[in-house]
């Protein structure tokens, strides 16, 4: 190191040890922002993630404390509560597109329908096309209900309004248009 110019080096060694201990550091031009670190950091393959408590914390009795689901930044109150707890008809009125998605993961869709008014449209193998009232202002959204075969659970997604059958819903999935048939020769 001395080769290149870097002197002193064990006084180097001790800053780098002492600066090891510091969380972030952020040099800027006329000042330095220095961040202890997390005390608590929790995630998961999508990021920041804890179903029970902080994904992210500080030293600071609670004063920094974020609440994430699969790095989607959460309300405490909606980590904290048990999924039984939480109102079905709230979490629609979630406007975060993503933390209403965490919370319908959280509860589930069976408990989410069991609170919800719908109706089965259509039925076809493991499908089922459903009409459901979600709010005041949507009163007829249409789904198509299915099991995930890899994991063998019941999964949801929205579809057109025109959808009338099982056979449209997969349809409008797969090309944008009911009335193109797809035939798989096994439903997914």
């Amino acid at each position: 190191m001395q080769e290149i110019g870097v002197q002193d080096i064990p006084l180097l060694v001790k800053y780098y040890f002492e600066t090891s201990k510091l969380g972030l550091i952020y040099p800027l031009n006329d000042f330095i922002v220095v961040c202890q670190k997390p005390n608590i950091l929790r995630k998961n393959n999508n990021g920041l993630h804890c179903e029970n408590g902080p994904a992210l914390a500080y030293n600071d009795n609670g004063i920094s404390e974020w609440y994430y689901l699969n790095g989607v930044s959460m309300k405490k109150e909606h980590v904290m509560t048990h999924s039984q707890k939480l109102n079905p008809k709230e979490i629609l009125a979630e406007t975060n597109v993503e933390a209403r998605r965490e919370l319908i993961r959280k509860i589930g869709i069976e408990m989410l329908l069991n609170h919800l008014p719908h109706k089965i449209i259509d039925k076809k193998d493991n499908y089922e096309l459903l009409d459901i009232e979600l709010n005041n202002e949507v009163k007829h959204a249409r789904y198509l209900k299915m099991i995930n075969p890899s994991i063998s659970v019941f999964h949801v997604e929205g579809v057109s309004p025109e959808c009338l059958t099982v056979q449209h819903a997969i349809n409008w999935r797969s090309f944008g248009d009911i009335n193109k048939k797809w035939k798989p020769e096994i439903l997914t």
